[in-house]
C-alpha cells in the first residue's frame, strides 16, 4: 500500500487508523476514516468484522476519483456503491474460505472462542460470503498477488480472469555480509506459520551437526499470545533455538545479512515476502512446497522445496556441508529478485492497470 501511495499520492480511506500503531510513513498522506455503520450503533456486539464490512459496503466516496485501489478484505465491498475499482487481492479472507474449517477445528486460535462467539462467528461468515460473492462480480479489475491466490478467487468467489501481479520488494534494502552458523525463520509469530515444522527439522539436523542455531523472529498480534506461549515451550525443548519477539526492521535486515540460509513452513502461503527478502540477501530458502513459495523458488537453483520436516532437515544438511553451493544458490536468488520481483516492476504494471480501469476497461 505504501509503495502505491508513494507513486500516486492518493487519498486513503480506511475503517480504522491508529497512527501510533501503524507505519509512520502513512502520516505523510491524507488518511480518512470511513463513517460508522448502523451496526456499530446497536447496543449489542456483533463482533469487530461485521460492522467494518458494513462500513465498506455502504460507503459512498465523496471524491471525483479516477480509480479506487483496494487492499485486504473486507475493503473490496467498497465496490457496492463506487465504480472503477481495482482490487489487489492478497487472498480471499482466509478465515472465511480456505482456512475456515481449520479454524473451526482450532477455535483457540480465533480472537474469540466462547460458544456464543463461535455461533456469532459462523453467522457472520455465512453472511459475509454471500455479500462478498455478489459484490466481487461487479469489481472492474482483480489483481491476485499469485497464481495460488488466483485459484482461490475462482474456487471460492466464482470469478475468472484475475490478472496476477506479483508484488515486489526493494532489493537495495538487503545485502549479504556473511554466512553465519545459524538458520533464520522470520515471520509473524502465528500458528499459521507452522514453526513446529522448522523446529523439528532443526532438531533432526542438530543430531548430525553441532554448533548451529535456529533463530525465529517476528512480531506477534495480541490474539496470537497463546500461540506464542506454546512456541516458547516448543523452542525451550530444542537446544539451539532462539526466539526474537517484535524485532525492529533494521534488526531483521541485519539477521538476513548474516544468516546461513532461511527456512519457511507456513500453511499454503499466499505469496512470500520473507522468501523474496531472503533471496535479496543472497541467502537460499528451504520452504515447504505449498502455495506462493513454489512460484518464487526454483527448486535446486535458488533454494529448495520440501514436503515435510524430514525433507527440510536433509536440505539443511546439504547446504551446511557445502558453503560453495549455499553461495551459488544465494546469488542466483538475488539475481532472480532483481530481474523479476522489484517494487518498480510491480508499480509499472499497476499503473498500466489503473489507467485501463480509469478508462472503463474491465478485466
Amino acid at each position: 500500500m505504501l509503495d502505491i501511495a508513494r507513486r500516486f499520492n492518493p487519498v486513503i480511506f480506511t475503517a480504522k487508523y491508529e497512527p501510533q500503531g501503524s507505519f509512520e510513513d502513512f502520516r505523510e498522506f491524507d488518511v480518512r476514516v470511513l463513517p460508522q455503520s448502523i451496526l456499530e450503533r446497536l447496543p449489542i456486539s456483533l463482533g469487530e468484522g461485521a460492522p467494518i464490512g458494513v462500513r465498506f459496503l455502504t460507503a459512498k466516496l465523496p471524491l471525483d476519483y479516477d480509480v479506487v485501489s483496494v487492499f485486504g478484505s473486507p475493503s473490496e465491498l467498497i465496490r457496492n456503491r463506487n465504480p472503477r475499482v481495482c482490487w489487489t487481492l492478497m487472498a480471499p479472507l482466509r478465515g472465511a474460505y480456505d482456512l475456515y474449517s481449520w479454524y473451526m477445528k482450532h477455535p483457540q486460535y480465533l480472537e474469540k472462542n466462547a460458544p456464543l462467539d463461535l455461533v456469532r462467528h459462523r453467522l457472520n461468515i455465512n453472511s459475509y460470503r454471500a455479500i462478498d460473492r455478489m459484490v466481487v462480480q461487479k469489481i472492474e479489475r482483480i489483481c491476485p498477488i499469485s497464481q495460488e491466490v488466483n485459484l482461490r478467487l475462482k474456487r471460492y468467489l466464482g470469478r475468472d480472469g484475475g490478472e496476477v501481479v506479483n508484488p515486489g520488494i526493494n532489493p537495495e534494502e538487503f545485502h549479504c555480509k556473511e554466512y553465519g552458523r545459524f538458520f533464520f525463520y522470520p515471520s509473524r509469530l502465528s500458528v499459521l506459520k507452522r514453526h513446529d515444522i522448522a523446529i523439528e527439522a532443526f532438531r533432526k539436523f542438530s543430531m548430525k551437526r553441532k554448533g548451529w542455531k535456529l533463530v525465529i523472529a517476528g512480531f506477534v498480534n495480541d490474539y496470537d499470545r497463546d500461540y506464542l506461549a506454546e512456541l516458547k515451550t516448543l523452542a525451550a525443548r530444542c537446544e539451539g533455538v532462539e526466539l526474537l519477539i517484535d524485532p525492529p526492521r533494521d534488526t531483521l535486515i541485519e539477521l538476513y545479512s548474516i544468516c546461513y540460509a532461511t527456512l519457511f513452513s507456513a500453511i499454503n502461503e499466499d505469496w512470500g515476502y520473507v522468501i523474496l527478502e531472503a533471496m535479496a540477501s543472497s541467502k537460499p530458502v528451504i520452504s515447504i512446497d505449498e502455495g506462493g513459495p513454489r512460484e518464487i523458488i526454483y527448486d535446486g537453483q535458488t533454494g529448495y522445496l520440501v514436503k515435510d520436516a524430514d525433507g527440510m532437515a536433509q536440505k539443511m544438511e546439504a547446504v551446511a556441508g557445502d558453503p560453495g553451493l549455499t553461495e551459488r544458490l544465494g546469488k542466483a536468488g538475488r539475481s532472480r529478485v532483481e530481474k523479476n520481483h522489484t517494487v518498480e516492476i510491480y508499480l509499472d504494471k499497476m499503473e498500466k492497470i489503473f489507467k485501463e480501469v480509469s478508462a472503463g476497461k474491465r478485466g
